[in-house]
């Protein structure tokens, strides 16, 4: 789905950046509690998912729920779990997935289970 009508530009920012993003402002005004929820990515998650998540939210503080990225890794549990944590140096190193998996067997095994469909 679009967030740009038919006569407007596309906006350089998913809507769901906007919206990921927002969530770490003050759900208040001044003088009231300094409360925040925290942005959380699901439906479809793999590692391959987690650099766009780590844009929209502006950062690492999001949840990520990958019930398939982890229980649909070639390696099992343990090989999705890890798919994800390399993912999650890989971003925050500024580092391409397909780079670091160059090196992390997890991560590369994730990006051939689930790449095909990401263009990865």
């Amino acid at each position: 789905m679009s967030t740009a009508s038919p006569t407007s530009s596309p906006s350089p920012m998913p809507r769901s950046s906007n919206s990921a993003r927002a969530l770490g402002e003050p759900l208040f005004g001044p003088g009231r509690p300094d409360l925040a929820a925290m942005p959380v990515f699901s439906s479809g998650q793999t590692a391959l998912q987690v650099p766009a998540s780590y844009d929209a939210a502006g950062s690492g503080d999001f949840i990520f729920c990958s019930g398939g990225g982890i229980m649909g890794h070639p390696g099992g549990i343990a090989g999705g779990v890890a798919s994800l944590r390399q993912a999650s140096e890989a971003v925050a190193s500024g580092i391409p997935l397909a780079v670091h998996a160059e090196r992390h067997a997890a991560l590369a095994s994730a990006i051939g289970q689930f790449g095909a469909r990401t263009g990865l």
